[in-house]
């Protein structure tokens, strides 16, 4: 499959993949799928950032997911913070 986007772009659906998997999965991981999904969006993220690399490990796809969780984490909070002055 190929998609056409920008770099903004792509950075803005790894942000949502990030915070969509953490949502689904918090209660215990209850589906891996998703993990899966949002793993092979990491890859991706590492091999652009990295081109000409090998198959990154574990920690290098960590390091993309804490990047793009980092980025993402103000949104996170805003609208745990909307739930909690709603719920």
């Amino acid at each position: 499959m190929n998609v056409t986007m920008t770099e903004e772009q792509f950075e803005r659906i790894l942000q949502m993949a990030v915070l969509g998997e953490y949502v689904v999965n918090a209660p215990a991981g209850a589906h891996p799928e998703y993990r899966e999904a949002l793993d092979a969006l990491l890859r991706a993220a590492y091999l652009r950032d990295f081109a000409g690399e090998t198959e990154p490990e574990e920690n290098e796809l960590a390091g993309v997911f804490e990047r793009a969780f980092g980025a993402a984490e103000p949104m996170l909070e805003a609208f745990e913070e909307d739930v909690r002055s709603h719920g």
